[in-house]
């Protein structure tokens, strides 16, 4: 068996926070007995030994290592961390969920060989999932390749893509929740259907059955100690009332702060929008919840023969719940381009993408930034195209203004309510946006007039806290504009950054901090710009809540 310092095995850290690092790390420590789980990964392997054991990844929800057997079985091995999701359900809803999509939609994921999701009925002591590694690489590792744009990986996968996109949206579940096997599910919820249309049901999907939901904000900050209504729900309006429930029961058990009562007030006004905006019954659908490149693994000989290129299959399922479509369906990251970035890039009158006429006038390293985000623009352009010829429904959906965008922003409420304390002025700004479609939402009079009049108690106090909170959110984004994507961070991570250009970015983002603070006009603005400063020990950070 080969020798393995546990020591190290644990005090590898890939990522750091510029802030809060120190309790980010220590919520992440999940102590594991090595040599149990090399030997269930012997058995499963059907080998003699274990030779290699290593940890390939500390994320930022789990803790994954590559196993490899005396008989050439290579396994990959993912320990969640306290923050990721409920203790058993995060574990035991993945692994249902990689099985339902691979033998009921025949989509190409990892094949679970063995998992916990109890640590006290396991001698690893700790929740696992262990599976066979996917031959290849990420699709990420092409992303700034120099293939003829005919045969570039991102392109030449996107029949298949779309293909999953849209087997994925026309299939509707009963209910709202996440994907089990059916006797992980409480007896009572054995009655109800997989499916919300009888002619979807197969002997196969009879093995699955929706139960309670795993999102973080029904479980994280001391909430899974709470007496509330987790799911499954029958319907969308049941959903939003169980989403605003949660919170205020939150508040009340001390969970929460709100001193002020601002809190209790826009839980309030949102259970007054509720009725008006949930729709009656939509489709509910199972999406993938991050499907950048990195989770997209291909196989074959791409340098020497780019025809061999196949699809190995897609990761990192953990999180994917049951939801109402408009809250589900995204342009996978992998496709998505924003052309406001990248002035360089223009579109000809039939929206093909192209480069401005300064392209010539840049500078040669500019030029190669410019020719890789105009193939980044061919990528989403392509992903439309391909997708309305596979879809027309579903590419209405994500790239329309009408459908799903539109619902997605009538009822954005519901995706901010349970956000937290502070997030108070993102729920005030959701409220406000539904004020402006109200018109459209609500039966109108025969005068024009809405027969529901939009909450009155939602006051000018309330949309100039929407305002000046979206006046600080973009005044912290613009004192670092332009520098995290050069760390290779992102403004959503709330500090995280890879361990080797920790102390780069550290010196980079202090140096701008410096920068802002000499330009200010004055000690208010000095005073302002330090509040405001997003990288500062103390601040809120919603990946450093704990789920148990």
């Amino acid at each position: 068996m080969a020798q393995h310092n546990e020591q190290d095995l644990f005090s590898m850290t890939q990522f750091k926070w510029l802030y809060n690092n120190e309790q980010q790390l220590a919520l992440r420590y999940v102590p594991f007995n090595v040599e149990a789980l090399i030997d269930i990964a012997v058995q499963s392997a059907d080998a003699t030994r274990c030779v290699s054991f290593k940890k390939i990844s500390e994320g930022t929800m789990n803790r994954v290592f590559a196993l490899k057997c005396d008989n050439d079985v290579d396994f990959i091995v993912k320990i969640p961390f306290p923050i990721t999701g409920p203790k058993h359900l995060c574990t035991a809803s993945e692994v249902a969920t990689l099985d339902y999509l691979l033998t009921e939609l025949g989509i190409p994921v990892p094949e679970v060989c063995a998992w916990s999701s109890h640590a006290e009925e396991t001698p690893v002591g700790a929740e696992f999932i262990m599976y066979e590694q996917l031959p290849g690489t990420s699709l990420s590792d092409f992303d700034k390749s120099d293939f003829p744009m005919h045969y570039d990986p991102y392109i030449r996968l996107l029949p298949l893509i779309t293909r999953i996109e849209s087997e994925l949206s026309i299939r509707g579940f009963s209910q709202i929740g996440s994907l089990y096997y059916k006797e992980d599910v409480p007896q009572h919820l054995h009655q109800w259907p997989l499916y919300s249309d009888s002619k979807n049901e197969t002997t196969n999907s009879e093995r699955f059955r929706i139960g309670p939901t795993i999102e973080r904000d029904f479980w994280r900050a001391g909430r899974s100690t709470l007496n509330i209504d987790r799911g499954p729900w029958p319907n969308d309006r049941a959903y939003m009332f169980a989403l605003g429930a949660c919170t205020r029961a939150s508040i009340e058990a001390g969970l929460e702060p709100d001193p002020d009562g601002v809190y209790h007030h826009l839980i309030s006004i949102y259970e007054q929008l509720v009725p008006h905006m949930a729709p009656r019954r939509t489709m509910c659908t199972l999406w993938h919840p991050d499907l950048h490149a990195g989770n997209i693994i291909v196989d074959g000989d791409i340098e020497k023969d780019p025809d061999s290129l196949q699809l190995s299959g897609i990761i990192d399922w953990q999180g994917s719940v049951v939801l109402p479509y408009y809250m589900q369906f995204e342009v996978p990251p992998a496709y998505e381009f924003d052309a406001s970035d990248y002035p360089v890039v223009q579109y000809s009158p039939d929206g093909k993408p192209k480069l401005a006429d300064e392209y010539e006038n840049l500078w040669d390293d500019e030029k190669v930034a410019a020719d890789h985000a105009l193939r980044r623009a061919w990528r989403a352009y392509l992903h439309q195209l391909i997708l309305r010829e596979e879809d027309a429904r579903l590419e209405k959906d994500l790239y329309g203004i009408k459908g799903a965008n539109r619902l997605r922003v009538a009822t954005r409420p519901a995706t901010t309510i349970a956000a937290g304390g502070s997030s108070l002025a993102s729920i005030a700004r959701s409220i406000a946006n539904v004020e402006r479609l109200w018109n459209l939402m609500v039966e109108l009079d025969a005068d024009g007039r809405p027969l529901h009049p939009f909450p009155s108690a939602f006051s000018e106090d309330d949309k100039r806290l929407a305002e000046e909170g979206e006046a600080r959110y973009e005044r912290s984004k613009a004192l670092v504009d332009g520098l995290l994507p050069r760390l290779g961070m992102r403004w959503e991570g709330e500090g995280l950054v890879l361990a080797e250009k920790y102390e780069e970015a550290k010196q980079v983002l202090e140096a701008a901090l410096q920068a802002a603070l000499a330009a200010a006009p004055s000690e208010e603005d000095r005073q302002r710009i330090a509040e405001e400063w997003p990288f500062q020990d103390g601040k809120f950070a919603s990946s450093a809540d704990r789920c148990w």
